[in-house]
């Protein structure tokens, strides 16, 4: 919304900061427009910036140097105030030394080179924060209707002779406007600690939380969730210590074999609460004390599904605590391996399996149902499949949006 009586104000406070700061004198946020962004690596969807961090007034740093935190939070704040869109970080180095609130109906977008195609990886976050046992403040605490998207995330601190805790890398608490539908798309996390987490403190509760297509390295959990309502969707997560081990563009690698030892004997890859009939597919976990843990819930229990799931290396495949007995839970076209358990169930609903390849002894005082009959090989899942790409054309209309004027032509 721009009005003559808006231009008059913002034009009396530019010429009082050219007073004040002797003529130096920041670009406005009210400047900002959407911009299509040519990334350096390819996208499914045309890039649409409406604020780009290392443009004035935020001026990022990308090179690592310089602390960028405030100036990624300023753009996300403007970004909020002005009703929610897009803040783009361009392929670079960013040093962050706190926690980054990505406001509900923001997304935080970065230029992201999938680590398994190569290792120059594009936006990369350095994060410098102190390490701390505690599970919070998370690195990027993500709002409703907002999301990470195209980042790779490295901690310059965490070495694998002398392991630090860190808080979680990406956070969502489900209060207030913070409910519903964040997500976390195409990042990598090098050496993560805590990975994805959801209302692990307090008594909120978050719905259909979106996880696609997340890469890492972690050293505690990849995930631990607890207290969603109605279906969230975890898609194309690849747990895996070749990440960090195989790190590049100047990033610390550190021994396979270190990084195996360590997560084989301390680390769980996803600890999952009371999730109301979450989908879990495609999810590939390799190297952990457990793979996948079903855990006492906070209101309810585990009532979720995992179809295409591959764990191998590890003590426990899938050990389940807890889950709802009334529901169950079924796992579907999967491999789970074993060392001392494919499936452990302590709980008292039933464990249905469906098309699955055991490897290792089943055990716990739980039912594990097995149907041989289920022949699930006429079912593929193309987990690239996107829609055909729009072509980059964008057109950008200045209209009010409080009712006061007619704007059908604009």
């Amino acid at each position: 919304m721009k009005t003559w009586h808006r231009y008059t104000l913002l034009l009396s406070l530019l010429l009082l900061g050219a007073l004040i700061w002797g003529g130096v004198v920041a670009a406005s946020p009210e400047d900002q427009t959407p911009t299509l962004i040519t990334p350096q690596y390819a996208t499914a969807d045309a890039v649409i910036a409406d604020y780009i961090v290392t443009d004035a007034p935020y001026n990022a740093d990308k090179t690592g140097t310089q602390d960028a935190t405030s100036a990624i939070q300023g753009a996300i704040d403007d970004c909020a105030a002005a009703g929610g869109g897009t803040v783009w970080l361009p392929a670079g180095k960013y040093k962050v030394t706190g926690s980054i609130n990505v406001k509900s109906f923001v997304t935080l977008r970065g230029d992201w080179q999938d680590p398994d195609v190569g290792t120059s990886y594009g936006t990369i976050i350095m994060a410098n924060v102190p390490s701390s046992a505690e599970l919070l403040p998370a690195l990027f605490d993500i709002g409703g209707s907002a999301g990470v998207m195209g980042l790779t995330v490295y901690y310059p601190e965490q070495d694998i002779d002398d392991v630090k805790p860190y808080p979680f890398t990406f956070y969502t608490n489900g209060q207030g406007d913070r409910y519903m539908l964040a997500s976390v798309q195409n990042c990598t996390v090098i050496n993560g600690y805590r990975g994805i987490g959801a209302c692990c403190t307090g008594t909120a509760a978050h719905e259909m939380f979106t996880i696609d297509n997340v890469k890492g390295t972690f050293l505690m959990n990849a995930a631990e969730v607890y207290n969603q309502a109605d279906v969230g969707t975890w898609k194309n997560l690849y747990i895996n210590n070749k990440y960090w081990a195989n790190a590049g563009a100047g990033l610390a690698a550190a021994p396979r074999s270190k990084i195996d030892a360590y997560t084989r004997a301390n680390a769980t890859a996803l600890k999952l609460g009371d999730l109301e009939w979450t989908e879990f597919a495609n999810i590939e976990i390799e190297d952990y004390k457990i793979g996948i843990q079903i855990v006492d819930g906070k209101r309810i229990q585990f009532a979720g599904s995992i179809y295409g799931a591959t764990v191998t290396d590890c003590d426990y495949a899938l050990k389940v605590d807890n889950i709802d007995s009334r529901w169950g839970m079924v796992v579907a076209n999967s491999e789970l391996t074993g060392s001392i358990a494919s499936i452990q169930n302590n709980a008292g609903g039933v464990v249905k399996l469906a098309g699955v390849t055991l490897t290792g002894n089943t055990s716990g005082s739980g039912q594990i149902l097995v149907s041989d009959e289920t022949d699930l090989s006429a079912y593929t899942v193309d987990y690239d499949r996107t829609y055909i790409k729009p072509a980059a054309h964008l057109y950008v209309a200045d209209l009010t949006n409080d009712g006061s004027a007619d704007v059908s032509a604009g």
